[in-house]
């Protein structure tokens, strides 16, 4: 199944503008240059989780996100993959992997490599369940509705989104 981004720039004007989150508001909240950061592509399969970084050909990894990919793959179930690519036409030149805090070599590759790549991740993946990571529960089965994280029910007077707790029913 295809999943493509779902927003028309022609129509809808420029995506970065009118949906991106404007993280810089939160600068002041952190320590010196710390700030957040956003990631490219994330996905999880039995507790394992698949970041995707995409950089310009030869851009630099920065290195407060080097640290973070470092820390965050450190206990295992967490790789990253950072690809050198021209994201508009999607042409990759190469990929470094993090895994377990520890940089893989770059390896040169094509769009066609990288998602083989990605392909032999799910398939370890979904072989292996990390532990605590659940089946998720079905319709129907004992708990299902406990099992749903909160989902926002409104908006509050202010015109934040409005927290129960519970899911709707």
């Amino acid at each position: 199944m295809a999943r493509s981004m779902r927003w028309d720039c022609e129509r809808q004007g420029c995506f970065n503008i009118k949906k991106r989150l404007k993280l810089q508001m939160f600068d002041e909240c952190f320590p010196g240059k710390i700030g957040f950061g956003d990631i490219d592509g994330i996905v999880e399969i039995n507790g394992n989780v698949l970041v995707i970084e995409g950089k310009g050909f030869g851009a630099p990894l920065p290195t407060g996100q080097r640290i973070m990919f470092e820390r965050m793959t450190a206990a295992g179930g967490v790789t990253v993959f950072v690809v050198e690519l021209d994201a508009e036409t999607m042409v990759v030149s190469a990929v470094t992997e993090c895994h377990k805090g520890k940089w893989a070599k770059r390896a040169e590759m094509a769009l066609e490599g990288l998602r083989s790549r990605v392909k032999a991740w799910a398939g370890m993946a979904k072989a292996n369940r990390r532990p605590g990571a659940q089946k998720p529960k079905q319709p129907g089965e004992p708990g299902y509705l406990d099992s749903i994280p909160p989902q926002p029910l409104g908006l509050d007077p202010q015109g934040g989104a409005a927290w129960t707790g519970k899911a709707k029913s």
